[in-house]
């Protein structure tokens, strides 16, 4: 799956934005259409991952209930047990991300349908713009609070590094 940046896809925005509006003297541009589905497309990869995370999670919850029996009952070493919490913590925390990573592409795909779609016959350009806006505001909260998450899990991963290197002196 491909990293987005937000100036990559401000800038294709942008671009649409500058293009007239499909109108019966002005057919859809080819463009539009090629770009929804690439986004299709990738919403469903998004929504494969976060299917994959769910796995993942409620493995590494299993694996951890597993050892945090063997390290209650002195099995194994404490390094182990730190790294299957911290495998079973980061891996809640990255669903989070996918989903948010989900709401993300919803968002994009429907800001890029709004700019390439014709006006309505009730539809002000008004209306169309305060759409295109909404969506655009929930594509960057989104997209925050996703980084949010990633700073989640570097501040678990940190947080591991610390107890990890201590339990080893």
């Amino acid at each position: 799956m491909k990293v987005r940046c937000l100036g990559v896809a401000g800038f294709i925005l942008s671009v649409l934005a500058a293009v007239p509006a499909a109108t019966a003297d002005n057919v859809e541009h080819p463009e539009c259409a090629l770009i929804l589905h690439q986004e299709r497309v990738e919403l469903e990869q998004w929504k494969l991952a976060v299917n994959l995370a769910l796995s993942r999670s409620a493995a590494a919850e299993s694996i951890f209930a597993l050892v945090d029996e063997l390290w209650k009952d002195d099995l194994i070493e404490e390094f182990t047990h730190l790294t299957a919490e911290h495998e079973r913590d980061v891996a809640v925390i990255d669903v989070k991300r996918r989903k948010l990573l989900v709401k993300r592409q919803d968002a994009l795909i429907e800001e890029y349908a709004i700019i390439c779609s014709p006006p309505g016959d009730k539809q002000t350009e008004a209306d169309r713009v305060a759409r295109r806006e909404e969506a655009h505001r929930r594509y960057l909260q989104a997209d925050c609070h996703g980084i949010g998450k990633d700073l989640a899990i570097a501040e678990v991963d940190l947080a591991y590094c610390r107890r990890a290197s201590c339990s080893r002196s």
